[in-house]
């Protein structure tokens, strides 16, 4: 690898620009002695020369004009580089990346981002949905910047103090019933009506279950059987299908 580094760089790229030792040295605030003594320190390093001077004039050699096309790139990309970090500092530009454990609770998403997108212009808001059913191990290793949670959990985020609970809003938990069930007519529907009906949930273990495993097993309240489907779409158009098999087999939801 060569042994030179970003000030040489700037150097030559200066003295290319400008045409002339003196010009290139005003335009980095330094002398035209120590101009000299960078380019020099440049050709030693390298083993061949960069310029040459023909006619009182300077001249790039084909070596320093292969140096120069790629001190372009590499200066530009540095000062992109300087400018995407100091967005970064100031949250000017970015992406976030965001997910909840339940699909269905996206539906306040559009109104956030507008409300942000007015604030933070050139900040991108991501969804992970591949991180859905367990957030907080993307968390964890860089690939989410938030993770919605619907409860505490008693794994550790490796003690980070970047890692923090905030409470955002309390949801209200809600029974979607055939409005021929009997419980429809109920105002509200305790754990212990969900004995003898058939239960449909997302198609995960009880123990990931907040209504199996908060509300009705500490209240002894197991349905007659519990149906799993992995959809919420599927879980309303499967309803209609078993309030059609039950009446025919007389049994009541």
């Amino acid at each position: 690898m060569l042994n030179i580094n970003l000030h040489h760089l700037t150097v030559i790229s200066a003295i290319e620009k400008e045409g002339s030792m003196t010009r290139a040295a005003e335009k980095l605030y330094i002398s035209q002695s120590a101009l000299s003594h960078h380019v020099q320190e440049l050709e030693k390093k390298i083993g061949a020369k960069v310029f040459e001077r023909r006619s009182k004039k300077l001249y790039l050699t084909q070596i320093g004009k292969k140096m120069t096309n790629s001190a372009a790139v590499v200066l530009a990309e540095l000062q992109k580089l300087g400018q995407e970090i100091q967005s970064l500092k100031t949250c000017e530009s970015g992406t976030i990346n965001i997910s909840t454990e339940c699909y269905t609770t996206y539906n306040w998403f559009p109104r956030l981002i507008r409300k942000f997108n007015q604030v933070y212009p050139l900040v991108t808001v991501q969804i992970m949905e591949g991180a859905t059913r367990g957030p907080l191990p993307y968390l964890q290793n860089g690939t989410l910047d938030i993770a919605l949670v619907s409860k505490l959990t008693k794994q550790q985020l490796n003690d980070n103090p970047s890692f923090k609970y905030t409470p955002v809003f309390q949801d209200e938990l809600v029974v979607i019933i055939s409005k021929e069930n009997p419980l429809s007519k109920h105002r509200l529907i305790y754990p212990k009506d969900f004995r003898e009906q058939s239960l449909i949930v997302y198609d995960i273990e009880d123990k990931n279950n907040d209504l199996i495993q908060n509300v009705l097993k500490p209240n002894n309240a197991e349905p007659a059987r519990v149906i799993k489907m992995p959809l919420t779409e599927v879980i309303i158009e499967v309803e209609g299908v078993m309030i059609h098999v039950l009446r025919e087999n007389e049994r009541t939801l």
